[in-house]
C-alpha cells in the first residue's frame, strides 16, 4: 500500500521520508501509520484534460439593439476587456489595449465621442 507523509517523518530501509514524499509498505504497516496521522494513503494525481488546440475567437461585442428612441447600450465596467476594446476601436479610439486598466479605456471611449 502506498502512503505519503503529512506530518514528521518516517524511516523505512534506512531511508528518512519526509513531508510530502510516499513510500510503499505492506498493508498492515502501512494502515498502522495512517491510523496513527502520520501519513494518508496515497491519492494518484489525476492530470488535468488536455483540450485540442482551437484558433482564437475573436472577442465577442455585445449585440446592440435596434434603435427604439432613446434606449442604447453603453459600455461598463461590467464588461470583458477584450469586448471594451472592440467598442473602443469601433467608436475611434486607437490602441485601447495599451489602457491600463478598463475605468481607463471606459474614459478614453467617452472622449472620443
Amino acid at each position: 500500500m502506498k502512503i505519503t507523509v503529512i506530518r514528521g517523518s518516517i524511516k523505512h530501509n534506512d531511508k528518512v521520508y519526509k513531508i510530502g514524499e510516499t513510500l510503499e509498505l505492506d498493508e498492515k504497516g502501512a494502515l498502522a501509520i495512517v491510523h496513527s496521522g502520520i501519513a494518508e494513503e496515497y491519492v494518484q494525481p489525476v492530470a488535468p484534460e488536455v483540450e485540442e488546440e482551437k484558433a482564437p475567437e475573436a472577442p465577442k461585442v455585445p449585440e446592440q439593439p435596434e434603435s427604439t428612441g432613446s434606449l442604447t447600450v453603453e459600455p461598463s465596467l461590467d464588461w470583458t476587456r477584450p469586448e471594451l476594446n472592440q467598442y473602443a476601436l469601433e467608436h475611434g479610439v486607437k490602441e485601447p489595449e495599451k489602457a491600463a486598466n478598463k475605468p481607463k479605456l471606459l474614459r478614453l471611449i467617452e472622449e472620443a465621442k
